[in-house]
């Protein structure tokens, strides 16, 4: 196969897990302290969340070789469930925005101090599932993961034997 496919797979794994592991693990403690950040205000929230997720991005990129250290090498017949997952994971998030507002993607109502009128939405995409964002996000991991055939990306654990090595 081309060299410039590996790179491209090399690329998209690298990115996948350098953004996707610290976009979504800046949820876990803006959720977990909402009250601390309503109380600090959106900036300093931010500034510290930002901080954060851009700390563990650059941790996962100096130990990228270790994280992608199992290579599979290009399969062709992966880039139509790479393609599928890919159109699942555009048209969940067409979805989604057609109900949500840039201020409401970036977190700004539950992180804001004062109190938001945003209603519960149960209408196109938010009717058939409750959070449709993350279904996006896994359908786009999982299109990552087909193409690059580099498996770290979906599991993100490094096995524990030898026996998955090439």
């Amino acid at each position: 196969m081309d060299p410039a496919w590996d790179t491209a797979r090399y690329v998209v794994a690298l990115l996948t897990l350098a953004t996707v592991i610290p976009g979504l693990s800046f949820w876990v403690p803006a959720h977990a302290l909402v009250g601390c950040w309503r109380r600090l205000g959106l900036g300093a929230s931010y500034t510290i969340l930002g901080a954060y997720t851009l700390g563990l991005g650059l941790v996962i990129l100096f130990f990228r070789e270790t994280l992608l250290a199992v290579e599979f090498g290009t399969q062709p017949r992966l880039f139509v469930p790479a393609l599928a997952c890919l159109a699942a994971a555009g048209l969940v998030e067409a979805g989604c925005r057609r109900h949500l507002t840039f201020r409401t993607m970036i977190g700004v109502p539950e992180l804001s101090g004062t109190p938001s009128a945003q209603p519960l939405l149960n209408q196109g995409v938010y009717a058939r599932m409750r959070h449709p964002r993350y279904v996006a996000v896994l359908l786009g991991v999982c299109a990552a993961g087909f193409f690059s055939n580099i498996w770290r990306c979906i599991s993100y654990v490094r096995p524990v034997s030898g026996c998955c090595t090439a």
